[in-house]
């Protein structure tokens, strides 16, 4: 009884704002009560709940079923596959099939112009060529490119350059020093040409000098 009065003049106020807390404080209270009886209610069922019976697999499934194997593919199929293609229109092969190349242009020829070659080294562990490219004189070992063109091969009087399949030689000019022919005097001359001044009549006198005609440059003085 003594708990009933309390819970009746705890929540039998008519004055505001305290009668307002009061039914908020009832409202969460029975709330609170219905989710505690439902959590027992849930664990009582599940305490008495039995475990459920096995259930045996079916009798077709443990059996094994005999497979055969798929024959090959005969000449006669393989035929027939290939004259109905699967993702053709109309399952006909196209009987003429024409191929368009698209047009190419065609390829420029390069030259390697603006080079003069000057000579050829070679060593034990490298061996190049001496070139003039635009008023310069430079070195290009084997193996190198001069204006986008491999040097490939060296010879002694030749050179092959290469640039995409294309090749180029340079020729090595080499000049012969020859005597400066005698004029037609000198030809008819019995003595030959003259080379101490002397004439070339038959009767050069020959000139002695003395010390005293000598000068420090070797030559005589006048």
């Amino acid at each position: 009884m003594n708990l009933y009065r309390s819970v009746l003049m705890r929540y039998g106020v008519n004055a505001d704002p305290l009668r307002s807390e009061r039914r908020i404080e009832l409202v969460v209270l029975f709330f609170a009560l219905i989710l505690c009886l439902q959590a027992l209610y849930s664990g009582a069922r599940l305490l008495t709940l039995s475990t459920p019976a096995a259930i045996a697999p079916a009798d077709d499934a443990l059996s094994l079923q005999s497979l055969r194997a798929r024959g090959s593919v005969t000449d006669q199929q393989s035929a027939e596959i290939l004259s109905r293609p699967l993702f053709w229109e109309g399952r006909r092969p196209v009987d003429d099939v024409v191929v368009v190349e698209s047009a190419r242009p065609p390829a420029k020829t390069k030259k390697l112009s603006g080079v003069k070659l000057l000579g050829v080294f070679g060593g034990e562990t490298a061996s190049g060529v001496i070139v003039r490219s635009k008023d310069k004189q430079q070195r290009v070992l084997l193996g190198e490119t001069l204006d986008g063109w491999l040097l490939e091969y060296i010879d002694a009087d030749k050179v092959i350059f290469s640039n995409e399949g294309q090749q180029q030689e340079l020729a090595l000019k080499v000049s012969v020093w020859s005597p400066p022919a005698p004029s037609a005097s000198e030809v008819d001359s019995p003595q030959g040409p003259a080379t101490d001044g002397s004439a070339t009549d038959g009767s050069a006198t020959k000139k002695e000098y003395t010390e005293d005609d000598l000068s420090l440059g070797g030559s005589p003085s006048k």
